[in-house]
Formats: structure tokens, sequence, C-alpha cells
């Protein structure tokens, strides 16, 4: 079955859309569950299954986004790698990561959901905006005293949107 998947997902072996549907769903499941079973989860590991996982492309999106819920945050981390690297066809999945980004406990994956933001598109950033200024108003004390908070990929982003979107300006100095 490893050779299958491997050679789909190469592009060597075609399928239906149906077949390959069930088997990257059944190889997401794989992976993410790989993910929540380390015992010594790196950022690096993380990265590394999210672009695997990220490949399958759109069809993996609702899988993913129902992952940024596990309790586990290797799980939650890997998810949203993958949906970074899926890009601007992962915009479904804009309201969960703003979720992480305002209430995640991981401050690993509260960073990458706002580097996942940025690389969605500015068309999710614009939408996330009023979110974004409150997740903001949340962490600015943070990013005062606590290095590694989520706060300067937050800026990032803030900054980004507004420089696309100038007539956003007068919102964030609200």
């Amino acid at each position: 079955v490893s050779i299958l998947i491997l050679s789909i997902l190469a592009g060597t072996v075609e399928v239906s859309a149906q077949e390959s549907a069930i088997v990257n769903e059944k190889e997401i499941q794989r992976l993410l569950q790989q993910a929540g079973q380390a015992t010594s989860y790196t950022w690096f590991a993380a990265e590394s299954a999210g672009k695997k996982l990220g490949k399958m492309g759109k069809p993996a999106v609702p899988i993913l986004t129902t992952a940024l819920q596990n309790n586990n945050s290797n799980i939650r981390l890997t998810a949203v790698f993958a949906l970074g690297v899926i890009g601007p066809s992962s915009q479904e999945a804009v309201p969960s990561l703003i979720n992480v980004l305002l209430r995640d406990e991981d401050r690993f994956v509260q960073s990458e959901s706002a580097n996942t933001l940025m690389k969605i598109g500015p068309a999710a950033r614009a939408a996330a905006f009023p979110d974004l200024i409150q997740a903001w108003h949340n962490t600015k004390e943070e990013f005062m005293v606590k290095e590694g908070s989520a706060s300067p990929s937050l800026l990032r982003i803030l900054s980004k949107t507004v420089k696309e979107n100038p007539e956003l300006i007068p919102r964030l100095i609200q």
C-alpha cells in the first residue's frame, strides 16, 4: 500500500478523484497520527510533515482544519504548516487559523498560524483584520515581556495587511 500511495503522490499511477481522496485521507490521518505520537517533536519535523501533507493540496484542507482543534500541539503545528504549504487554496481554514492565533496555548502553533495567514494571501489577511487587531491588543503587553510570543508574527501580518490595504489604517489606530 505504501508504494501505491507514494506512486500516486509522485504522479506515476493515475487514479480516479474518488480513489485519490480515499488514499489522501488515509495518508493525511497517518501523517497526523505519526506527528502526534512523536515523543521529541521539533519545529523541523513539523515543517517536514507539513510539507508532505501540503503537497496533497486543497482536498486535505478540511481534515487539516479539523486537526487544528486536536489536543496534541504536535498535530496542530503540523496542520498549520501544511495549510501554509497549500497556500491560497486553504482559504476556508482562515477562521480556524484565526482561532488558533487568538487562543492556542502553544506559542509555536500561534506564531506559525500567523505565518500561514501570510501565505494564504491578501484577501485572507484583509478579512481577518478585525481579529488580527484584537489579537494584537491581547498580546501587545506579552510582546514587551515574553520572548517567543506570537506577537512578532502578528506584527508582521498587521504591517503587511496595512501596506496592502491603506484604507485599514484608521481601524488600526482606533
